[in-house]
């Protein structure tokens, strides 16, 4: 009886532990893809030149300057730019260095799902 009831227990604290830590989880991805996404927005709203850098031209130097402080304040770690074809066109964390040219498939296989569909995942 006392078995019994020890294993119901063990089994109500182990869900009870899966279940907070699924939810604690989603909410993190939840924060963190809302986050991004409105960083995003902001950022494409503050480049005047963002078509012709997702076309290929380098970034003008007030764009370059934005960009090199936007890298370094905020919650966002790092950001990267891709073309419509998925190819890398600049990450923050290389403006220095210029334009990479990492396919978007290779370093993030969903996001390359995304560009491809046009639709935002579920």
């Amino acid at each position: 009886m006392y078995a019994l009831l020890a294993l119901a227990g063990v089994l109500l604290v182990g869900g009870a532990y899966l279940l907070a830590s699924a939810t604690i989880d989603r909410l993190i991805r939840k924060d963190a893809e809302t986050t991004g996404t409105l960083w995003a927005a902001d950022f494409a709203k503050r480049l005047d030149d963002l078509p012709a850098i997702l076309a290929g031209q380098p970034p003008s130097p007030e764009s370059l300057a934005f960009m090199v402080n936007a890298s370094q304040l905020g919650n966002v770690f790092r950001f990267k730019l891709f073309d419509a074809r998925g190819r890398q066109l600049l990450a923050s964390d290389e403006l220095a260095a210029g334009p990479k040219a990492e396919q978007l498939g290779t370093h993030n296989p969903s996001a390359a799902k995304v560009l491809g569909s046009g639709r935002t995942p579920r």
